[in-house]
């Protein structure tokens, strides 16, 4: 998809008035990432997780080993926990398959609904949008899972 795709998305339109938005980004588009929250109606709050991947890959000028997820918000979302730390250590797997620690720390953070945009797996609890929600397992995977993604 192209940029101007994604920001055509209809994320305003179906995300809680009060929300946030955590969106993984890829060291050379952060700037990008940026532009698509803010085309879908959310401010910048925070880093919200860095991942170390505990491996060295490649990079345009350092070599990377770590990713970022940018934390925006739109409304007042309330924080449950104040404890959910940032950084999250483990390993790397398949290309672009985010570690699964993430969706608990979310859902400590803050309450559902939850929905995962580009999803490569279904998630209890969690609506799955993308042509690729189905393509990996996830570790709190039960038989229920395949009906909520879209």
């Amino acid at each position: 998809m192209s940029l101007d795709d994604i920001k055509a998305l209809p994320v305003e339109q179906v995300c809680a008035r009060d929300c946030l938005l955590f969106m993984w980004t890829v060291s050379h588009l952060q700037r990008e990432a940026f532009d698509v929250a803010a085309s879908w109606g959310f401010r910048p709050v925070s880093v919200a997780f860095v991942w170390d991947k505990g491996r060295m890959g490649m990079g345009y000028w350092t070599r990377q080993e770590v990713e970022i997820c940018h934390l925006f918000k739109r409304g007042k979302p309330r924080r449950l926990n104040k404890g959910v730390r940032s950084l999250i250590k483990a390993p790397r797997r398949e290309h672009s398959r985010k570690p699964d620690e993430q969706y608990d720390r979310i859902e400590r953070l803050v309450d559902g609904p939850y929905l995962e945009l580009f999803a490569r797996q279904a998630w209890a609890g969690w609506s799955s949008w993308g042509n690729e929600a189905g393509k990996y397992v996830a570790a709190n995977d039960n038989q229920d899972l395949l009906g909520r993604v879209a």
